[in-house]
């Protein structure tokens, strides 16, 4: 924690487990992962960096999988370059700028996330981006839930998308392809279990909790791999 120049570096060819750590207020990226890199980061709390939580860059890849990424002051998840995570069951709550940033020429597949709770759109999708997003809550995303801008692109099915300043907002060249809406999505995010390759079998499920008169994202509870948080 409180490192000068980041926290944890992934780089080079490496493959890497990094699992239940705690990786707090480093002045560059809490979790940085580049070159050819391909790591296995499981059930880790990274929080509180005075820049981004977690950055995916160059040609990274790798399976992300039931972390918590939370109170960064820029993007509290940063995908570029060419990189093309796994990315399923976290949750991503609580920062200045936006939750998930996808841009320059990344891809990767994002299904059964939380993210909710930032000042700018929750999941902004930039320059050529192609990625898929199923099955993810999104919330309370201060300038709209999910915006795909120009010429970004990707499939994005059966999310849900709730309190953001509009739900999408799409430039004028965007190619995407969308399926489902918010009543689909509630179906398929508690259908489908997140399909996490090292997950135990009993916390691989994605549960949204709400009261007898239903949904209500004022007061979200969501339990994902043993982990819970409530927004309100």
């Amino acid at each position: 924690s409180h490192g000068r120049a980041g926290g944890v570096l992934v780089r080079g060819s490496s493959s890497p487990r990094i699992v239940n750590n705690r990786i707090l207020a480093n002045e560059g990226a809490n979790l940085a992962v580049l070159d050819d890199a391909s790591p296995t980061i499981e059930e880790n709390t990274m929080s509180d960096a005075p820049a981004r939580g977690l950055v995916i860059i160059s040609k990274a890849s790798g399976l992300f999988a039931r972390n918590t990424i939370c109170n960064s002051d820029l993007a509290n998840v940063y995908v570029g370059g060419d990189a093309s995570p796994n990315m399923t069951a976290n949750l991503i709550f609580d920062g200045a700028a936006s939750g998930l940033v996808i841009e320059d020429n990344a891809s990767g597949r994002f299904e059964h996330n939380l993210i909710s709770g930032h000042e700018q759109p929750a999941v902004a999708v930039q320059g050529h981006a192609k990625p898929t997003m199923r099955c993810n809550v999104v919330t309370h995303g201060g300038m709209g839930g999910i915006w795909l801008d120009e010429s970004a692109g990707g499939v994005f099915a059966h999310n849900y998308i709730e309190n953001g300043d509009g739900a999408w907002r799409i430039g004028a060249d965007v190619e995407a392809e969308m399926e489902g809406d918010n009543l689909s999505a509630q179906e398929e995010v508690f259908k489908h279990p997140a399909k996490g390759p090292s997950a135990p079998k009993d916390a691989q499920k994605m549960v949204l909790v709400c009261g007898p008169e239903g949904f209500n994202y004022d007061k979200l509870s969501l339990g994902v791999a043993g982990l819970s948080i409530t927004d309100s």
